[in-house]
Order: C-alpha cells, then sequence, then structure tokens
C-alpha cells in the first residue's frame, strides 16, 4: 500500500520537488507494470533523502515505503520487509501508533508477513490497522476499504470463509460508493471476491465479478498490464474448475505471456500461472508436460518464497499427486509428507489445505500397498 505522507523541511540543501519528481516518475512506471524501469528513481529519492534528511525524517520514510512496494511487486519479498521496519519504525516514533501513515506501514508489514506464509502475525496488523484507518479516516474512506479488503485476503487463505466473504462485501461496497465502478482498486475487490465465490463452487457469480473485473481492468489499465493478467488468470481457473478445458488455456496462457514479461520467469505470480496450467495438463491425462511445468513451478516458489511457504507447499502436493496419478507412490509420498509438515505449521492442522493434503496422502498410502509395484 503506497502512501504520499511526506513533511516539510528547512534543509536548504535537500531538494524536495527534485525527490516529488523521482517519485512521480516511478509512480508512473509502477502503474503500467514497468516495475525495472520504476526502481531507479525511487532508489535516487530514498539516497537523496537520507543524506540530506537523515534515517528518522518522514520523507525517509516514505520513500522506503514506496521502494518496498515496488519490491513486493517484483517478489522480493525479504528486501521489501526490512524496508518496511525501517519505515514503520520512523512512523511511530515521530507520529505515533494512531496516524494514518503509521498504519499504512501496519498494513505493509501485514502483507510482508502474509507474503511469507506467516498468517498469525499478518492478522492482528490487519485489523490494527483497519481500526486506525476507520477511526480517523471513516469508515467508508477507500483506504479503508483496502485494508478490510486485504483482510478478507487474509481469511480466505486461512480459511475463514464467511469471514472472507462479509469483508470483500463490505470492501466493495465502499469501492463502489467512493470511486465508482470504473475503478482498478474497485475491479481488484470483484476479482477477490469472484476468487472466493470459484472455491466456494458458486461458479456462475464468481464468473460473472470476474468478467466484470477483467472488462474494468482492459479498458483502464490496458489488455497487457498484470493486474489485468491476474484476471486472465482467474476466469482460467474458474473455467478449469468447471473441466472447460479448452476455455482454460489460452486465458491461462495470456496471463503466463504477461507475467513473464512483466515479473521474469521465477516470480512468484508467474510460477502461479505455470503451476495451473501444469495442473490443467495434469485433468486432461498429460502428465509428462504437466510434470515438467509443475517441477519449474515448485523451484520458482521455493527460491522466491521459500521451501516451506504455503504457496510452495501446495506446488509440492501438486507434483506428488502428478507421480500418483502415474503410478508413482513411493515418489509422492515424501512430497506429501513435506506439504502436510509446511501446511500444518503455517496455518494450523484444521485447515482444509492441510486436510486435503492429508487425504491425498492417506490414499496415496493405500494404492502404494495394494500396488504390486511398491
Amino acid at each position: 500500500m503506497a502512501d504520499e505522507t511526506s513533511s516539510s523541511t528547512d534543509n536548504i540543501d535537500y531538494d524536495a520537488d527534485a525527490v516529488a519528481r523521482l517519485r512521480d516518475l516511478a509512480e508512473s512506471y509502477r502503474a503500467q507494470g514497468k516495475y525495472a524501469e520504476a526502481e531507479w528513481p525511487l532508489r535516487r529519492a530514498l539516497e537523496m533523502c537520507e543524506a540530506s534528511l537523515g534515517a528518522d525524517h518522514l520523507d525517509t520514510a516514505l520513500c522506503l515505503n514506496n521502494l518496498a512496494e515496488l519490491y513486493k511487486n517484483q517478489g522480493r519479498y525479504q528486501d521489501a520487509g526490512v524496508l518496511h521496519k525501517r519505515a514503520f519504525m520512523t512512523r511511530r516514533k515521530l507520529l505515533g501508533d494512531k496516524h494514518p501513515a503509521t498504519a499504512t506501514s501496519i498494513n505493509n508489514l501485514a502483507e510482508y508477513y502474509e507474503s511469507q506464509g506467516k498468517y498469525d502475525r499478518a492478522e492482528p496488523l490487519y485489523r490494527h490497522a483497519a481500526a486506525v484507518f476507520g477511526e480517523v479516516m471513516g469508515a467508508e474512506h477507500p483506504n479503508t476499504a483496502t485494508i478490510l479488503n486485504n483482510l478478507a485476503e487474509l481469511c480466505k487463505r486461512q480459511g475463514k470463509y464467511a469471514e472472507a466473504g462479509a469483508l470483500h462485501k463490505q470492501a466493495l461496497r465502499i469501492f463502489q460508493k467512493s470511486l465508482g465502478e470504473m475503478h482498478p482498486d474497485t475491479a481488484s475487490s470483484l476479482n477477490n471476491l469472484g476468487e472466493l465465490y470459484g472455491i466456494l463452487g458458486k461458479y456462475d457469480q464468481a464468473e460473472t465479478l470476474c468478467a466484470r473485473a477483467l472488462d474494468i481492468r482492459a479498458r483502464i489499465l490496458g489488455p497487457e498490464h498484470p493486474s489485468t493478467a491476474t484476471c486472465y488468470h482467474e476466469l482460467a481457473a474458474l473455467r478449469q474448475k468447471q473441466g472447460k478445458y479448452a476455455e482454460a488455456e489460452p486465458l491461462y496462457r495470456r496471463a503466463l505471456t504477461i507475467r513473464k514479461k512483466t515479473f521474469g520467469a521465477e516470480h512468484a505470480h508467474t510460477a502461479a500461472t505455470v503451476s495451473n496450467l501444469a495442473e490443467l495438463y495434469k485433468s486432461q491425462g498429460k502428465y509428462e508436460q504437466a510434470e515438467a511445468l509443475c517441477i519449474k513451478a515448485l523451484r520458482a516458489l521455493e527460491k522466491t518464497l521459500g521451501a516451506d511457504h504455503p504457496n510452495t507447499a501446495t506446488s509440492r502436493n501438486n507434483l506428488a499427486q502428478i507421480y500418483e496419478c502415474q503410478g508413482r507412490h513411493t515418489e509422492a509420498e515424501p512430497l506429501y509428507a513435506r506439504a502436510l509438515a509446511s501446511l500444518e505449521s503455517a496455518l494450523g492442522v484444521q485447515h482444509p489445505s492441510a486436510a486435503t493434503v492429508r487425504a491425498n496422502r492417506d490414499n496415496n498410502r493405500m494404492l502404494r500397498d495394494q500396488s504390486p509395484r511398491a
């Protein structure tokens, strides 16, 4: 979550206008999905602030925050976390815990912990940030809706689907009222609610929402924007769940092309589309193609998110299923075991994802014991 909180300064060596121009240039690149081009002006702005103002200044904290957000976009989560922690410490020291800028940093720290699969650390931070924005800026402010949307996404990952749905609907209503239908934040909210409906098997409602989100993003951001790619990816996933494989594949491939171009082959977003494409091939019995893509996705996720992240564990489970479908039960067993251990540690023993992998593991063991090749 980017912000514009800065402060005036009397330092005659500090060129505030130059720093502002650098930030604006970077935001222009970032809005277009040109993340590589956005980095150098943000780094330069941070260097200028640190040299003229020092580490404990609000303008320096703003530059830290915005550079961290760019790193998050690039999948450089550890780098983002370091900068977000620095920005938070400065803002809390200078502004206190109840200031919107501090709450923004708290939200961004929550996003960092969520990206690392540390959901128990992310949740109280989101709830605190939502309370601050609601109190200071109002319950109907779009920034409040942004935090509610983020909390809803976390609840969805935790398997708290009822709470996720209520929060997503609340956020969507605020975005539509305050920003209008044709706004990227409204589109994100529509897409996220649509994804939840897809998880719950409400495919007609999910399709309607995700199609609306795609239309808004394609019109406002362009058909090749990474946010538009997210809509292609989600629509493909919905078609896949309904067995519409021929319709799903070109959507996945379009999303993959955009994500590779924008993020690179090893970014977590790219890996997510590769992983889903592998699942699509598995569903069609194309096991060799599925295996190659799944291994590629798993390696990328291990590198970007870590070996025990929930997304990495899900990818490991998917590879185990591909082996199981080919009767390679012995190879599948350690993958299931590792995936289950990671999910139980990160999400809890009762989480739906952990339960699914546990059932997959038990089924594989049963088939292995029945197989003469075991």
